[in-house]
């Protein structure tokens, strides 16, 4: 089949009806939330419960549930939803909630984490080999059909641990506000580390995660000739180089995070603007909140790409839910650069895979290798990671990869005067993915490998280009 014209709005009619398709195959209802967990025990927060009320309910009937389940305080959510600190155990209250007819849902404050292998010891090698077309992506093919910065015109929300905002490969990319400051989101607040000696990371990465992915999404390749221990290390290049990064701090310095801070992180990026949302967090556990959050980033018209987990089994929670794209690992080993590694979390909500790095990911060979932060951190004083550059592997680092591609997408239909909806931007993704065996989908690796050039290229419903 020939190329439809570039500028034809014939290919976004047809990725606008597969997308129709595709959001409804492959992952679960957003509003019909399992009650079990994915075959893992859960954390929650104690004396916490997420609320939602039913929308007619008045104002004095809220106010006398609150004072009735003894409510210390309550912060607002979604309209209609909320968080109450309460004392007593919350499974108990809970069972209550659940028939009283003012309410919609009650859920506990589930406790998630970020989803990238960490190991004590890395190794001096650099190599961006998930760019590269033998073993990755092939970026260099699509940025060939871009013109100016790939990416540019395009704000991806990180949520996340923070990022560090200074770094020299980022510093550039941060999203900005009305006065020409740095943006930073703080879901978190207060946030010290027990396992750091109580140091505070309030305000900033105190992880490394979030940085990391920040890298991976859009570095902006403006530091050669960087030497950190005798090694060059600089030049490390984001997917989409010319995008604004927009932090959200969600999760704290031990990698660790509650729903009601991922959810409103969530639905802040979507008010602040951001065209892409990355999320590289999960758990076994289903959560109302965040399904409802996702629901809303989607209407406001942010693109949600969500890792399925590092849990050796079932897809995680958020990216279960359908709208999302979710995404799996490849391992990128030599031998077998499309084999799936046994960590990546599989089942028929997976949209695509992008590569994430073996478990060996003690190598930059082995591991995607990007940006961490320039300052004392919980991988740096804990695993004992080196700053400023780094290797991690998992879902948390695939993810980002198909952020970046989804920028590309969006950036190139904005440079044509276009808009993509979410669901066309996921249709395009998954239509035009490289196959991974001889099935159109599988529970192992979605629709296949992400496939940048393609993505930008792709003529018709069936990606013929």
């Amino acid at each position: 089949m020939a190329q439809q014209p570039r500028n034809s709005t014939r290919p976004l009619l047809a990725s606008g009806l597969l997308g129709m398709a595709l959001f409804l195959g492959g992952c679960q209802t957003l509003f019909g939330v399992p009650a079990q967990t994915r075959g893992a025990d859960v954390e929650t927060v104690p004396g916490q419960v997420i609320i939602k009320f039913r929308a007619e309910t008045p104002e004095t009937v809220r106010s006398a549930l609150r004072s009735q389940y003894g409510v210390s305080r309550h912060d607002s959510l979604l309209p209609n939803s909320e968080r109450w600190h309460v004392s007593g155990d919350v499974d108990t209250l809970r069972a209550r909630l659940a028939a009283e007819a003012a309410l919609e849902w009650a859920e506990p404050n589930y406790l998630r984490e970020t989803l990238g292998f960490t190991a004590p010891e890395q190794s001096d090698d650099y190599n961006q080999w998930y760019l590269g077309a033998e073993r990755g992506i092939g970026i260099q093919a699509a940025w060939d059909t871009i013109s100016g910065t790939p990416g540019t015109g395009v704000t991806v929300a990180v949520v996340d641990t923070g990022v560090d905002v200074d770094h020299p490969d980022l510093t550039d990319r941060i999203a900005r506000d009305g006065q020409g400051n740095k943006r930073f989101i703080d879901e978190v607040g207060s946030d010290s580390s027990v396992s750091t000696g109580n140091r505070n990371f309030t305000g900033i990465d105190g992880n490394g995660h979030g940085t990391h992915v920040a890298g991976i999404v859009g570095a902006s390749a403006g530091n050669a000739g960087v030497v950190i221990n005798s090694v060059p290390v600089g030049n490390v290049v984001g997917v989409a180089p010319g995008v604004s990064i927009l932090p959200v701090k969600v999760m704290r310095a031990d990698g660790s995070g509650d729903d009601f801070a991922i959810a409103k992180g969530l639905k802040d990026a979507a008010d602040a603007g951001a065209d892409v949302i990355n999320l590289s967090v999960g758990g076994p556990a289903p959560s109302q909140a965040l399904a409802d959050a996702i629901a809303y980033d989607i209407a406001k018209g942010s693109t949600v790409v969500i890792a399925s987990g590092n849990g050796y089994g079932p897809v995680y929670y958020p990216a279960a839910y359908a709208g999302v794209i979710c995404v799996g690992s490849t391992s990128g080993v030599s031998t077998n650069p499309l084999s799936v590694p046994s960590y990546s979390n599989r089942g028929p909500e997976l949209s695509l895979v992008a590569p994430g790095g073996d478990g060996d990911h003690k190598s930059a060979d082995r591991g995607i290798y990007a940006t961490l932060p320039t300052y004392d951190n919980y991988l740096s004083l804990v695993y004992g990671r080196s700053k400023h550059y780094g290797t991690q592997s998992g879902t948390s680092m695939a993810t980002p990869i198909v952020s970046g591609v989804a920028a590309l997408v969006i950036a190139d239909a904005k440079a044509r005067g276009e808009t993509l909806t979410p669901s066309q931007v996921r249709a395009r993704l998954l239509a035009t993915v490289k196959p991974i065996g001889d099935q159109t989908f599988s529970p192992d690796w979605g629709y296949g490998l992400v496939d940048p050039l393609k993505a930008l290229t792709w003529g018709g419903p069936g990606g013929s280009l």
